[in-house]
């Protein structure tokens, strides 16, 4: 990651993680778990860990980001970025993000099995 002016953008590999792991999620490819920490999921590949969260920036209240975290099998922080920090000349990433981090909580939930049921039992009474 290099700062231009107040801009921090993205190497080609964070926007190629963000632009898969959205990708492999809307097509069932990736089975996303609940983490410790509420509202924070997450799926293995291999020796790493890749966590999604919706963070409150401390220094602006009120104002939610999306954070992506790579860890290694030791539980440190190889890199992190959030939806904020992502520039690639004109793509703006708030939009994949937030839909990434809406189908990881619905997938580590199991929302979609909830509803499914729950509309079945419906059209049974």
């Amino acid at each position: 990651m290099y700062v231009t002016g107040l801009v921090v953008e993205m190497s080609n590999d964070q926007i190629s993680l963000v632009e898969k792991l959205a990708d492999r999620t809307a097509r069932g490819k990736i089975i996303w778990e609940e983490h410790p920490r509420k509202g924070t999921f997450q799926t293995p590949f291999g020796e790493y860990v890749v966590t999604i969260e919706e963070i409150e920036l401390q220094d602006e209240p009120g104002l939610i980001v999306i954070e992506v975290t790579v860890y290694n099998a030791d539980g440190i922080a190889l890199e992190r970025f959030t939806d904020t920090t992502i520039s690639s000349g004109e793509k703006n990433y708030y939009e994949t993000m937030t839909k990434l981090y809406e189908s990881a909580r619905r997938n580590a939930l199991g929302t979609d099995k909830a509803m499914k049921e729950i509309l079945m039992r419906l059209d049974q009474l």
